[in-house]
């Protein structure tokens, strides 16, 4: 019902010395609430299954673990994974690096191939892999 209301039921025929503070936190946690409150946003698209590439290191993904503790002046972790093979490179680096970094990361430590992938899917956007792409390129 929200606070509101359950402060509103409540006060009707019972009080207690912080008892607004009581409902709220009481509503704010309440397991069965939070799974039947009406969401906000619009809906989100259709999922769509990834393909199966066509061959190894023709498709990647490619992630980050950051803001680790400093090691050797490293404090991040560049993470390439094929999705054909599973073969996964974990490359130190830095927090800061920009998508042109990754892409002197990627042709130094994992291109092993005479081609460069025909997809590289990453959470950190599409301007993201439209410049890693392009300086890989050149």
């Amino acid at each position: 019902m929200g606070q509101e209301k359950t402060l509103e039921l409540l006060s009707c025929n019972y009080y207690w010395p912080r008892m607004r503070a009581f409902v709220n936190e009481y509503v704010r946690t309440c397991d069965t609430g939070t799974h039947n409150k009406s969401s906000h946003h619009t809906s989100y698209g259709p999922l769509q299954p990834l393909l199966i590439p066509p061959g190894p290191w023709k498709s990647v993904s490619m992630d980050f673990i950051v803001e680790l503790s400093l090691s050797e002046g490293c404090d991040a972790i560049y993470i390439c994974v094929d999705w054909l093979t599973k073969i996964a490179h974990f490359i130190p680096t830095k927090t800061t690096i920009t998508a042109e970094g990754t892409a002197r990361l990627f042709y130094q430590h994992v291109w092993k191939h005479p081609s460069p992938p025909a997809d590289n899917v990453s959470d950190k956007g599409p301007q993201f892999v439209a410049s890693f792409t392009r300086q890989l390129l050149e």
